[in-house]
Parts: C-alpha cells; structure tokens; sequence
C-alpha cells in the first residue's frame, strides 16, 4: 500500500503532493508550489484553460460498500475543522492508498460539505 511507510498524516501529505506534482508534470502542466501553508489550497497548476487551485487529499479510509472515502475538512495547526466551502479550491486532487487517483472540480463538489465517497 502507498501509505504503509507513512508515520504520520503529515508524510502521508508529502506522498499526496509528490503524486500529484507526477500527475500534472506527465500531463505536460506547469505547476507552482505555494510559499506558505496556510491557503486553502496546496498547488496552483497551469490547465490549458487557464490557471488553477488544487487542493490535495490522501486517504486510506473506505465506506461500507468498500469506496474510498476522503475527507473535505482541512485540518491543520493553523486552522480549525470547517465544512469545505465551495470556491476555496478549483480542483480536488485525491489519492488512496492503492495509489488511484481521482479529480473532481469545484462545480461537482457543490453539494458536499464534509465527505466524498470516490468512484
């Protein structure tokens, strides 16, 4: 499992951004790293449309029906639990821990406010 070298969720992260910097870098996408952590996004990449803010989510966690379940919340020392709220990243970039990977925009996160169950 991609994880299983992780100690903490931290690491885990750092596997989440390593993949997805992989992913944008073979699809030919410049991409900038922010100077800081405290955005509410983790990359902005350059799509052909124009420039976007990616937040990037890891998870090991699956829902009954087996899917995997990532977590919408940001959690960090510099912020609290919140509801993820539409608008503060174009792109959710996501990766379980069989190394799949999945994309949704802002506009089909719309109805979600803590959790999404992947397909």
């Amino acid at each position: 499992m991609l994880f299983n070298e992780c100690k903490n969720s931290h690491s885990q992260g750092n596997v989440g951004m390593g993949q997805a910097i992989a992913h944008y870098t073979i699809l030919g996408y410049t991409i900038s790293i922010p100077l800081n952590d405290c955005q509410e996004y983790d990359l902005v990449v350059e799509y052909p449309d124009g420039l976007k803010k990616v937040q990037v989510k890891t998870t090991k966690h699956k829902a009954p029906s087996g899917n995997y379940v990532v977590n919408l919340r940001t959690m960090s020392g510099y912020k609290d639990k919140y509801e993820y709220r539409i608008g503060t990243y174009d792109i959710l970039f996501v990766v379980d821990e069989l190394g799949n990977t999945y994309e949704y925009t802002s506009e089909e996160l719309k109805d979600y406010k803590n959790c999404l169950t992947l397909k």
